[in-house]
């Protein structure tokens, strides 16, 4: 339930969010981006600002995130920057590092869409 209203947050946008952008988590940070990009306010560049001056999203990723494109190897701060909060986490840990299904709903098509990671790069995506 946690992680559903944090999505629920995060995906609705919190321009009004009282969290000092220093203060965010990373993870955090990259979905609010995600969520609220689109607007083009002066809080979206205030967050890129921050995702810039943490180093958390590479010159190469800003590309493929302006574009809203994903691809094999992306780091998951980029994933989220592009896709905002899941409204699910499905977590499997092995001896080889963990993996997590990362379940979205496309608010154009109403779709489900799911992006695979394992130990925080992107590794394959399902639309």
């Amino acid at each position: 339930m946690r992680k559903l209203l944090l999505a629920f947050a995060v995906t609705v946008g919190l321009a009004g969010c009282a969290i000092p952008l220093p203060q965010m988590g990373a993870d955090f940070l990259c979905q609010h981006y995600g969520a609220n990009a689109a607007n083009k306010t002066d809080r979206v560049s205030s967050i890129r600002a921050e995702l810039n001056a943490r180093k958390l999203i590479s010159e190469k990723d800003w590309g493929f995130v302006d574009r809203q494109q994903l691809y094999v190897g992306m780091p998951t701060c980029a994933m989220f920057a592009i896709q905002g909060g899941p409204y699910s986490q499905n977590r499997t840990t092995t001896a080889a590092g963990t993996s997590i299904q990362h379940a979205f709903t496309n608010h154009r098509t109403l779709k489900r869409e799911y992006v695979y990671t394992t130990n925080g790069l992107v590794t394959a995506w399902q639309n």
